[in-house]
C-alpha cells in the first residue's frame, strides 16, 4: 500500500473558500465541496479536525496584474 496505513487526515469545520483563476482578487464564496488533505508523519493524529479561520486576502495585488 501508499499508506501503508499511516494516512492522516486533516479536515474543517466549514467550507474553504478559493480563488479562482479569472479572480486572484477575492475567493470563490459558497463551494459545493468540502476540502480534505490526507498526508503521512505530518499530523499529531490520524484526524485531526480544526477550526478554519476565514480571511479575505489577494493572492495578487493590482501591481502584479498589470492593472495600474
Amino acid at each position: 500500500m501508499i499508506f501503508n496505513n499511516e494516512i492522516q487526515m486533516l479536515c474543517f469545520d466549514s467550507r474553504v473558500d478559493y480563488h479562482t483563476r479569472q479572480n486572484m482578487l477575492f475567493t470563490t464564496k459558497g463551494n459545493h465541496f468540502g476540502s480534505a488533505y490526507f498526508c503521512r508523519n505530518l499530523l499529531p493524529t490520524k484526524l485531526e479536525l480544526r477550526q478554519l479561520v476565514k480571511y479575505d486576502r489577494p493572492l495578487m495585488n493590482s501591481s502584479e496584474r498589470g492593472d495600474e
